[in-house]
């Protein structure tokens, strides 16, 4: 079932915006979580070896979500074990992503959404895959409602989990995964339209134009 306008008025009756979905199952770990990143706005600009380790990391990166999405296409599993990154934080990425799995397929109906991490363009970064296996990209009400619950938990996961790096958002349904392509957001920008809403300065209709406008569709390399 294709839900539009009702799923509209469900967001404003349960406040996804304004209150916390569901508890969370665990609270974070200030002596062993990883340290809260800083945003990229005021980072130095990387040069010389700095920088040849950034691109090494991103074209890693771009591998290891290449491998994800073949995954989804074939329709094997990748386990963010067998990634380059340490048990400890892939048993944390694993954790969120299952949360926001949780929190998403509680309030969509008409589609099952799976979410994935992977790593992500930074070194210890992760960047969250979450994709259906129906065309509901390309169907406009169940689109904008899909769209809408899932910044509303990415952005919702990074504010309550300050001290995981989430990087970005790579959206894609069943076509965008057989044409090997994703829509890209960024993670911050998620939490920033979020918490927006959140605040009443920010209308759902603006929400939704915002979110449209930081989508970037990119072809994701075999």
């Amino acid at each position: 079932m294709l839900i539009g306008g009702g799923l509209l008025c469900f967001f404003l009756f349960i406040g996804i915006y304004g209150v916390t979905i569901l508890p969370e199952s665990t609270k974070p770990n200030p002596s062993g979580g990883r340290p809260a990143s800083t945003a990229a706005t005021n980072s130095p600009t990387p040069t010389g070896n700095a920088a040849a380790a950034g691109t090494a990391n991103t074209n890693e990166s771009t591998a290891v979500l290449s491998k994800v999405i073949s995954g989804m296409i074939d329709g094997t599993n990748v386990a963010l074990a067998d990634l380059p990154v340490t048990k400890a934080d892939a048993a944390e990425a694993n954790r969120i992503a299952g949360e926001m799995m949780k929190n998403i397929n509680s309030l969509v109906d008409f589609t099952v959404t799976m979410c994935v991490p992977s790593t992500g363009r930074t070194p210890g970064s992760f960047s969250m895959v979450i994709f259906t296996k129906d065309p509901l990209l390309h169907i406009e009400s169940s689109k904008k409602a899909w769209l809408l619950t899932v910044v509303a938990v990415a952005g919702q996961a990074c504010g309550q989990h300050p001290e995981f790096r989430m990087d970005q958002v790579i959206l894609a349904d069943s076509t965008y995964i057989k044409q090997h392509k994703g829509l890209f957001a960024e993670a911050a920008r998620c939490q920033f339209l979020q918490t927006e809403v959140k605040g009443g300065r920010m209308t759902m209709e603006k929400l939704y134009e915002e979110i449209l406008g930081a989508l970037v569709e990119k072809k994701i390399e075999k």
